[in-house]
């Protein structure tokens, strides 16, 4: 029988992640699945966990959190150059990943997904010693998801959007050069995202048309434009309309590169802000190298 290593950040959802421990415990023994239940206390924790769980020989790595959670033990799993199936509990704010697949929210319709349900293969994205599985944003989007971070007393879709205001007033469009394949863009920009998934900030479909297992990124250019545009097009994003506004460049690409001699350039993975160089980002498709248990 498979044994299961759950990986718990209490802190997801605003704390859900703490509460929903015993009543996962409950379940797991009522069933007699084989497990383990550890908990994070840290930032970039559940990676380490994740390899440790692989070490000891776990044959089902579960993220029981939101973006964050499944960022990170997809990390820990890819690096670890085994071959494992990520499951996943949704349990966080954003769940942009779990979203994509239409993930429940109840517990028990997530374990039986997790213990009956189909197994794929996706695609990921790397940025120098990082992967990414959904998404990864530079300019306005990355300056979004620094301030979601520091407010706790909101959750999901608010949280974006009350970041999105507080950080329009501050924000400086920088210039950059992006070549995406043979796609080529220089000029100042609002944003650039990098999508294997959908969506970005807990529903904004940035990337509407991305699939996890094509091959490819779909990439989100928007052009520098005034701050009242700015709002027009975040609120196409929701419907992920925004793809035929005029100042709005989609493509698609597997390797995408953003350089910038004069600004210092913000990035974000899923919402995780990990030790980038400011100047130059490298992002490259890793074909079909994470196994994901699905509806």
């Amino acid at each position: 029988m498979k044994r299961y290593l759950f990986i718990v950040n209490p802190n997801a959802g605003r704390g859900k992640g703490q509460k929903i421990i015993p009543i996962l415990k409950d379940y797991l023994h009522r069933h007699s699945i084989p497990h383990e239940v550890w908990e994070t206390s840290a930032r970039s924790e559940a990676v380490v966990l994740t390899q440790d769980g692989i070490k000891a020989g776990f044959d089902v790595l579960v993220a029981v959190g939101g973006d964050g959670t499944i960022h990170e033990v997809a990390n820990g799993i890819i690096r670890s150059n085994e071959s494992r199936p990520l499951g996943a509990i949704r349990v966080g704010s954003g769940n942009d990943f779990l979203r994509y697949f239409k993930f429940p929210t109840d517990l028990e319709q997530a374990m039986a997904i997790l213990l009956q349900g189909r197994e794929i293969t996706i695609d990921a994205g790397k940025v120098g010693n990082h992967y990414f599985v959904n998404a990864i944003g530079v300019g306005f989007d990355a300056e979004v998801g620094y301030e979601m971070l520091k407010i706790q007393w909101l959750a999901g879709t608010a949280v974006y959007v009350y970041a999105v205001f507080k950080r329009l007033l501050k924000f400086r469009t920088p210039y950059v050069k992006v070549v995406a394949d043979d796609f080529t863009f220089e000029g100042p920009i609002t944003l650039v995202t990098v999508g294997n998934g959908t969506s970005s900030g807990g529903g904004f479909m940035l990337t509407p048309q991305a699939k996890m297992d094509d091959g490819w990124f779909d990439v989100c250019l928007v052009k520098a434009v005034p701050r009242w545009k700015v709002m027009t097009i975040l609120l196409r994003v929701l419907t992920g309309s925004h793809i035929h506004h005029p100042d709005v460049i989609m493509t698609r690409a597997k390797k995408v590169v953003i350089d910038s001699a004069q600004d210092e350039l913000l990035a974000h993975l899923e919402g995780e802000f990990a030790d980038l160089d400011s100047h130059h980002i490298e992002v490259n498709l890793i074909r079909s190298c994470l196994r994901v248990i699905v509806p």
